[in-house]
């Protein structure tokens, strides 16, 4: 490194302006008040500038200035040194010299002094001697020189007496145009709410032990690098139980898993066992080992006279082995009681009345009895069997009070539901019939009668759109009873009632999806197709009114769907996940729905919840026939179910008035009809907590509570 050059030119400060002369304060009082300081006059006299001399000898800062005067740190030094360009040394290895000046002579270099002369100048303390390969020199490095080279490493000024951030001196003299004019900020004279958040937090830490000192820091890494506190840390880790954790809360390395246990010792370990276990396998006592027997317990005086186990240290051996390298996995076993899983129901004897055994058989059906009825007061039921046979029961009785032919075979029967029309609505093969009950006195007869003859005279009205006949009205025969019919284009599966007993709604699987659900009006004889694109659910299974809403449920083979009649649109859309729905039955209240399954499912449906099921049950063995609720659900809130397996099962379910509780259900009795060939049908008595059930084998049978 070349030696810098002295400059001509001193980079030190300017030393500061001597005092001035008590003569020259007297004229500066006396001259005019609007001159300036700058304009002031000064002198500089000898004795002033040696008192500053020798202050700033004392002070140091006399030998600052010569030594800043003395440092060259520009790049343009007089001596250029080695001139031979860009040539690598490493070409003149082997050679007395390093290059050629421009004129062309060789440029010989110095010899580097050696080890003992370098320790000899450095032993002084005053500098360094490196040696200049480049140039072929050695130059002298003073210690000031050593300390600009460490500056500039560390991105500081090379000159220590230069200050990054000089004294900044203030004029009395008040500018025209300032830095700023904007006033002092609010924020600067209240506390700050975000230090204070900070403050807060950083305070909270320290008191919940999440945030450490610094003696706590240094503390804790000094245990860290103990190798015996670590050891003992992981020997704590590796055999401690389970629940050990470090002092920050969170567990170290994989959870330990305790090894497998061993197996107990049994007879063949005793030195002394009992005599009744010394026997062979047919029980007999063992005195002597016989040819083929492995082990023949022995008695011994004590332990120490027993012989050492042939393969105990081997099994040792690998057990240890595998304890040491065998890789364990812990599984965790959830320790759950079976009990706790299943719901809490109330005790079935709490939730009477309900239907728990056999009143009375109504015997008079010789076929398979499709579905029955009973009147709206109580006092009549109606069943109608496979033949085209329907029968009319006194309820209190079990007497047959009469017996009609309807050309068969039929499907479904319903009884309107007003009270001053006693007529039956059956479905047939080639359509729905109106029936006369003959049960009607006084004024209910000739309101009966008015429903049945319409406002035709004639007794027949077609109702037809686009050219498709809907269905055509006719009067069967006037006595003994009168019976109406309504021709279809396919055989009718399912009738429902309106709530007024005006309106009646078949459907047909069979025919086009335009006319698969009818809706007739009983007293005018007209029938329409309010679905004319049919049903997006495949074929309809079954359909029913909304007690007190004009809505229509329409449930196909795997949904139902709600229609408003007076704005004829789709209201909603209910997924009850099932394969075949095969019934369908409306809450009294009108907000739920059950729909019943050929894949033995019960689906509850809250119609304010959403599209999915509410609740799924499942308690019968093979598909289910019918699903009813009782009229009286605020009174008696039962809901029954029949099935091909036999049987009828009775839930108690509730619905309460608060929207934000789910209704209860609850299976309360299982009830055997004792028809191998199953149950078609069932139905409430509207007054009394008692279920009426029609098998395939032709029986009809009354349960009521007891």
């Amino acid at each position: 490194m070349p030696k810098p050059s002295k400059s001509k030119k001193g980079k030190g400060k300017k030393p500061p302006p001597p005092p001035s002369s008590s003569s020259s304060d007297a004229e500066s009082s006396d001259s005019d008040d609007e001159r300036s300081y700058e304009d002031a006059p000064r002198t500089w006299g000898d004795a002033e500038r040696a008192q500053n001399s020798e202050q700033q000898r004392e002070s140091g800062a006399l030998q600052q200035l010569k030594d800043q005067a003395l440092d060259d740190l520009s790049s343009d030094d007089e001596d250029a040194g080695n001139a031979t360009g860009r040539v690598p040394t490493h070409w003149y290895e082997g050679y007395d010299h390093i290059g050629y000046d421009v004129s062309g002579s060789k440029v010989v270099p110095e010899k580097p002094l050696d080890g003992l002369d370098l320790a000899i100048e450095a032993d002084d303390g005053e500098g360094v001697t490196v040696y200049d390969k480049l140039n072929g020199r050695n130059v002298r490095i003073s210690k000031r020189e050593l300390e600009q080279i460490r500056r500039l490493k560390k991105g500081a000024f090379a000159n220590p007496e230069t200050e990054m951030y000089p004294d900044t001196y203030r004029s009395s003299v008040i500018e025209t145009t300032p830095l700023h004019n904007a006033p002092e900020p609010k924020r600067r004279f209240i506390p700050s709410k975000w230090e204070g958040m900070r403050i807060h937090r950083l305070a909270q830490g320290l008191a919940d032990g999440r945030l450490r000192t610094r003696e706590e820091n240094r503390r804790l890494r000094k245990e860290a690098r103990d190798p015996e506190r670590r050891f003992l840390e992981a020997a704590a880790s590796m055999w401690g139980p389970e629940d050990v954790e470090d002092p920050s809360g969170r567990r170290k390395g994989p959870l330990p898993v305790p090894a497998p246990k061993l197996k107990l010792p049994g007879h063949e370990e005793s030195y002394r066992p009992p005599a009744e276990y010394c026997v062979d396998d047919e029980g007999r006592p063992l005195t002597e080992p016989e040819e083929g027997q492995d082990f023949v317990p022995k008695q011994h005086d004590s332990l120490r006279r027993v012989g050492v186990y042939e393969k105990g240290v081997q099994e040792r051996f690998e057990r240890c082995l595998d304890l040491y390298l065998c890789p364990r996995k812990l599984k965790r076993r959830l320790a759950i009681d079976p009990e706790s899983l299943v719901p809490k129901l109330p005790d079935p004897r709490d939730l009477k009345p309900f239907p728990n055994a056999l009143c009375r058989s109504f015997i008079g059906h010789t076929t398979a009895v499709v579905a029955l009825d009973c009147s709206r007061d109580g006092q009549w039921l109606a069943t109608a069997d496979d033949s085209g046979r329907v029968l009319l029961w006194e309820v209190s009785t079990g007497k047959l009070i009469r017996e009609t032919a309807v050309p068969g075979p039929l499907s479904a029967l319903r009884w309107n539901p007003h009270l001053e029309h006693h007529v039956l609505a059956v479905a047939g093969k080639e359509g729905v019939y109106l029936v006369d009950t003959r049960t009607a006195r006084g004024d209910d007869r000739e309101a009966t009668k008015a429903l049945l003859e319409g406002e035709d005279d004639e007794g027949v009205i077609e109702q037809r759109r686009d050219a498709e006949v809907v269905g055509v009205w006719s009067t069967l025969q006037q006595e003994p009873c009168t019976i109406v019919k309504c021709a279809l284009a396919a055989p009718a599966r399912t009738v429902a009632w309106h709530a007024r007993g005006d309106y009646l709604a078949t459907v047909s699987p069979d025919a086009i999806a335009s006319m698969q659900c009818v809706v007739h009006r009983c007293s005018r004889r007209s029938s329409q197709a309010p679905l004319k694109r049919g049903d997006k659910g495949g074929q309809i299974q079954s359909c029913v009114f909304h007690p007190s809403k004009p809505f229509l449920f329409v449930a196909s083979r795997t949904t139902v769907r709600l229609y408003h009649l007076a704005r004829q649109e789709l209201v909603k859309t209910l997924r009850s996940g099932c394969k075949w729905i095969s019934c369908l039955a409306i809450h009294p209240g009108g907000d739920h729905c059950v729909v019943g399954s050929r894949d033995l499912r019960l689906c509850w449906h809250d119609l304010d919840l959403g599209e999915q099921a509410h609740r799924t049950l499942k308690y019968h063995d093979k598909a289910l026939r019918a699903a009813t609720f009782h009229p009286k659900s605020s009174r008696y809130p039962l809901m029954a179910t029949c099935s091909d397996d036999g049987t009828v099962q009775v839930f108690h379910a509730k619905v309460f008035d608060d929207l934000t509780t789910n209704p209860s259900i609850v299976p309360v009795k299982r009830l055997d009809v004792s028809s191998p060939k199953g149950c078609l049908d069932c139905a409430f008595h509207p007054t009394q907590p008692w279920l009426f059930s029609g098998s395939a084998d032709g029986s009809v049978k009354l349960f009521h509570a007891l």
